[in-house]
């Protein structure tokens, strides 16, 4: 369940329709925060 999180986010990042650089900062955050955190887990 948390591995399709980072890919909806990507897939979402990548719209064409998404174009607002705050939201896609936001995003790169976000998927930074889940990497870590999968990273971190055992």
């Amino acid at each position: 369940m948390v591995a399709k999180i980072p890919m909806m986010a990507i897939t979402i990042s990548n719209s064409s329709r998404v174009k607002p650089l705050p939201f896609r900062i936001l995003i790169a955050r976000f998927l930074n925060v889940v990497k870590n955190k999968t990273l971190t887990a055992p």
